[in-house]
């Protein structure tokens, strides 16, 4: 069993081709990839933030800022990569 950095289980099974590893990891998947949407709708829109106060000259306290949201982003691929390499 593995633990998402955002404290979500996955279960990855030691047996190879097998009908529960592959349901197990298409779930895995599934949840991943919605986790990965909602990371890039939080980029697009700090993005667009950013910019804004940069065109505007005013600052943005309220929003988590940029780097943050990559470290966030960075952290999730490599997340995905430790769960497919057990």
């Amino acid at each position: 069993m593995s633990l998402h950095p955002d404290g979500g289980n996955y279960v990855a099974s030691d047996q190879r081709n097998s009908t529960p590893e592959l349901e197990s990891f298409q779930r895995f998947f599934e949840l991943w990839l919605v986790q990965q949407n909602n990371y890039l709708e939080g980029l697009i829109s700090a993005s667009k933030q950013h910019n804004k106060s940069i065109d505007t000259n005013t600052t943005i306290a309220d929003k988590p800022p940029l780097q943050l949201l990559i470290n966030q982003v960075i952290q999730h691929y490599e997340y995905f990569y430790q769960v497919i390499l057990e």
